[in-house]
């Protein structure tokens, strides 16, 4: 587990290089709010798969360099440290999604001028999902927990219970909210180009094909992110059925959380609809 965790890690890191190359190439058109926010996307993507580097890597070398089985034990005041990345990337993932749904929701009720609008609500609402991933993030590592040891470092931990649980559940409901709006602004944005588009000025068609040209980009990337989510939240509850012990659960999280291969599916997409 750990050697594929690396290896799919690293090839994540290579393909937001080779996607960002690609941009540099060839000029990405879109509008500066919403660039914004697909950077800071990118980024969480990215920090994703470093810590998921930089973690297993750590834990592959404790493995092969021990002693005796007690020299794997990590203490949970390490563990905040080293999570601390990732579990920001998480929440940093899901709520710039959020705020590319914002902002395409924006573009969709202003057709006539958004073209024309400066990127002041690309940096509103990265401040915005900023403020709520450090919440979140905050409230986590509260109730993280200090009187524990594990052989591998967790995310969810038997100290957090109800409130690890409650911010799992608002993610899970900021997934499926994000990709219903998703398709609903496709939808309605088809809809106009198909029954309203003789009405419309040059700039407002310009705006409809140009969200339009974006959902069509974005709905994948939302649909591998839930879909892997789901698939990892799902599993945990199945795991926690069968394996209640709290001992149990780093060999659960290692076994079935799959989120840092959106380091791999996100820049694949980018890169085969952008051409």
């Amino acid at each position: 587990i750990m050697t594929s965790h690396i290896i799919a890690s690293s090839i994540g890191i290579i393909a937001r290089f080779r996607m960002e190359w690609k941009r540099s190439k060839k000029k990405f058109l879109a509008h500066k709010s919403l660039t914004l926010l697909m950077d800071l996307h990118t980024f969480w993507t990215f920090l994703m798969c470093i810590s998921t580097l930089v973690e297993n890597s750590i834990n592959f070398h404790t493995h092969l360099t021990m002693t005796s089985p007690a020299d794997i034990f990590v203490t949970a005041s390490t563990c905040i440290f080293r999570r601390i990345p990732f579990l920001l990337a998480i929440f940093g993932e899901i709520y710039s999604q959020m705020a590319m749904a914002a902002e395409r929701y924006r573009a969709s009720n202003n057709l006539a001028n958004y073209e024309n609008s400066s990127r002041d609500i690309g940096h509103w609402l990265n401040a915005a999902h900023l403020a709520v991933v450090f919440l979140f993030g905050v409230i986590h590592m509260l109730f993280y927990g200090t009187d524990w040891i594990a052989a591998h470092c967790v995310i969810l931990t038997p100290s957090g219970g109800a409130v690890h649980a409650t911010l799992a559940l608002f993610v899970f409901i900021s997934e499926l909210v994000t990709i219903v709006s998703f398709k609903r602004l496709l939808t309605r944005n088809c809809r106009v180009r198909d029954n309203c588009e003789a009405g419309l000025t040059l700039s407002e068609r310009y705006q409809l094909v140009e969200n339009i040209r974006m959902l069509k980009l974005l709905l994948p990337i939302i649909w591998s992110h839930t879909s892997l989510g789901m698939y990892g939240t799902f599993l945990f509850l199945v795991f926690k059925l069968i394996f209640p012990a709290p001992e149990m659960y780093p060999l659960i999280e290692e076994t079935i959380n799959l989120l840092y291969l959106q380091g791999i599916f996100m820049p694949l997409i980018i890169m085969f609809r952008f051409r």
